[in-house]
């Protein structure tokens, strides 16, 4: 996924994904959307890591080179191992290991090589082991060096519009089912008599 130069400073979160399947992953990685409490959340899984260092690819941004950014992811581990944001660029990492994932917001700020302009967004397990998953809220990235509280979880930014938005074919089926058993038992209790008024 490619996006325009971003240049204007501080601002909205530059980061926005529109569906899942633009996300790139090594083998043996998972992704499914996962409800918790009302909240759709993104859950990553190593079903079969085919690396321990097995990684999850968001986007391929074009950004302004020499320019300082803020990369912030917003997750919940779930079993006791490590993963830290990872960016890299087609001539090489610009960072790695980056800031280790948190139960909360996880920050990392970083400048873009004056060579470089296409950077992609990403995170690497270390050490990954079967059945190693974390669940995945937000990613945001900013221009200029800005604290976590810039994420806000916005409808329109971020990984929001891909976790709003039905895509799973059975969530469809779902969907319209609920729909069809709405309008038939409103159907059945206009076609049932009103016993109140019977003559006995």
């Amino acid at each position: 996924m490619s996006s325009p130069i971003f240049g204007q400073a501080g601002g909205p979160n530059l980061f926005r994904m529109e569906t899942f399947r633009g996300i790139v992953k090594d083998e043996g990685i998972s992704i499914t959307k996962e409800e918790v409490n009302g909240v759709n959340l993104l859950r990553v899984s190593a079903a079969n890591p085919s690396r321990p260092d097995a990684a999850v690819y968001f986007s391929v941004m074009k950004l302004i080179p020499g320019e300082k950014y803020t990369y912030m992811i917003s997750a919940e581990p779930h079993t006791k191992f490590t993963s830290a944001h990872f960016i890299r660029s087609d001539v090489g990492n610009i960072v790695w290991p980056g800031s280790v994932l948190i139960d909360g917001i996880s920050v990392t700020q970083f400048t873009v090589p004056d060579s470089v302009s296409n950077v992609t967004l990403a995170f690497a397990f270390q050490n990954a082991q079967t059945g190693d998953f974390i669940l995945i809220k937000d990613v945001g990235l900013f221009q200029g060096f800005v604290p976590a509280s810039s994420l806000q979880f916005k409808s329109n930014e971020g990984l929001q519009p891909a976790l709003q938005k039905i895509e799973n074919l059975f969530e469809i089926i779902a969907v319209i089912v609920s729909i069809i058993v709405v309008v038939l038992i409103i159907l059945m209790e206009k076609r049932i008599p009103d016993q109140s008024h019977s003559v006995k």
